[in-house]
């Protein structure tokens, strides 16, 4: 926390204030978005799972070849009160000369062709505290980082370096979607990595544009999103692990047709075992995906993606399958020119046979109003990743005014 202050205010004294000091001669724009989020329990006894009203305030400000951009979250949870508060969204600074663009500061990296499954897309974590009920462009969290790009006629190289270790989100025994953890044994307080050399995130990513497809390779050091836990005595110790991923992506337009595939190697993923007792190993891991979207007009979008999860020499006792095989379909049409989109995405895991369909209509009332109804259902085995939840099948409603 206390490297976490000083990068920022370092960030903020260092490089944004000396560029920008002169104010009459900044260009700056001042934006955000408020919203109103309510999710209820079709079972009994429909109860209220999320109740979320949130501001977010945008400031961007120009100065010749530089640009500062910082979003502010106020939120009221009505449902979680100690998840209330104030917290930077974003926050850097970027320079942009000829063909280098530098951005220092809080930012959301997004990598990848997939669409809700993450195979190359790891450096920004996720916040799974409503498990993925969300869009993912609002369960990505924000990591502080030097991001280096450069531009060439046949692509661009990007470099990364992530000097603090940011963690996902996990429902809290407070949530309703909060399904246990580890039973009675105590939990020994997280030794995350905290220093910001010897522990460094590092990535580098090379993106070619060629006739008629793109191309991306891709190199990312890092550590494990969530601790796995081992027995120590008498309680269980979390522990963190390096992983070293490998990434490919690949598209190609064909008419009304995109086709897109990626597939990682992570070498030295840590994955949790059971067996008499708790324990972990270091496996080798391949993730691939390959998608087809087709756009055949009349403002319809149908899109689906196939993918794996192969662990490598996955052994017994592990609290994963040694290969998961997943199916999603997304399709969405836009009627009385644009004002309304009804859209519907569903995941199903093949082996286990459970599914989650998420149902959503969205309906602009007026410029920059939003009004959006849906729903979120979960069917099949509880002891797959959907069906565990199938008692929080929900209904939910969100207005979202731009400003």
């Amino acid at each position: 926390m206390v490297f976490t202050a000083i990068f920022s205010l370092t960030v903020l004294i260092v490089l944004i204030l000396p560029p920008l000091r002169p104010l009459m001669a900044m260009d700056t724009e001042f934006t955000g978005f408020l919203e109103t989020r309510h999710n209820a329990q079709v079972k009994s006894p429909n109860d209220i799972l999320a109740s979320e009203t949130l501001a977010r305030l945008e400031l961007t400000a120009c100065h010749g070849n530089f640009t500062a951009f910082g979003a502010v979250n106020l939120s009221a949870n009505h449902l979680l009160e100690d998840e209330s508060g104030v917290s930077l969204h974003e926050g850097y600074l970027d320079y942009v000369l000829d063909s280098v663009n530098i951005r220092a500061g809080r930012q959301i990296i997004i990598w990848g062709q997939a669409d809700g499954i993450r195979i190359v897309d790891n450096v920004s974590p996720l916040d799974y505290t409503e498990t993925i009920t969300r869009d993912f462009d609002e369960m990505r969290m924000a990591v502080d980082a030097l991001n280096f790009k450069y531009a060439s006629g046949w692509g661009d190289l990007q470099l990364l370096w992530i000097p603090i270790y940011n963690s996902g989100e996990q429902p809290t025994k407070d949530s309703p979607w909060y399904l246990g953890g580890y039973g009675s044994n105590k939990l020994l307080p997280r030794n995350e990595p905290d220093d910001p050399f010897k522990d460094s995130e590092l990535a580098v990513r090379y993106t070619l544009y060629l006739s008629g497809m793109d191309l991306a390779f891709s190199y990312f050091y890092t550590w494990n999103d969530f601790p796995c836990y081992q027995r120590s005595g008498t309680a269980l110790e979390p522990v963190y692990d390096r992983v070293h991923i490998l990434g490919a992506e690949f598209s190609k337009p064909w008419g009304e047709f995109v086709f897109r595939t990626e597939a990682a190697y992570f070498a030295g993923s840590l994955v949790q075992g059971y067996d008499n007792d708790y324990f972990t190993a270091e496996k080798d891991r391949i993730k691939w995906l390959t998608g087809l979207d087709w756009y055949p007009g009349n403002d319809w979008t149908l899109a689906w993606q196939y993918a794996q999860d192969h662990i490598l020499d996955s052994g017994s006792g592990l609290t994963e399958s040694g290969c998961t095989k997943t199916v999603t379909f997304s399709v969405s049409k836009d009627l009385f020119r644009e004002k309304l989109t009804l859209s519907a995405f569903g995941y199903m895991d093949i082996d286990v046979r459970d599914c989650l369909f998420r149902l959503t209509a969205e309906y602009e009332f007026i410029d920059n109003l939003e009004v959006f109804f849906g729903a979120d259902i979960f069917e099949g085995d509880r002891e797959g990743s959907y069906g565990r939840y199938k008692d929080n099948t929900q209904v939910w409603t969100k207005i979202k005014y731009h400003f």
